[in-house]
């Protein structure tokens, strides 16, 4: 980045981030692609890989009961 180049509140925040050694993402996430939506139901996306994993343990317990 060349600060000469940017606004002086724009160099003045970069100047800051990097002695702080804070990265781009920390400062500018969401800029080049949409957050997720987090206000509610993401849960259930992850309900079925967590269904499988706890069939899968559940499973794997009774295989080694039987031996």
């Amino acid at each position: 980045m060349d600060h000469a180049k940017q606004s002086p509140e724009a160099a003045k925040a970069m100047t800051e981030a990097a002695t702080k050694n804070i990265n781009c993402i920390e400062c500018h996430k969401g800029i080049a692609h949409e957050l997720p939506n987090m206000a509610g139901g993401f849960q259930k996306d992850f309900e079925k890989p967590s269904m499988k994993l706890q069939q899968h343990k559940v499973q794997r317990e009774q295989t080694l009961l039987s031996w």
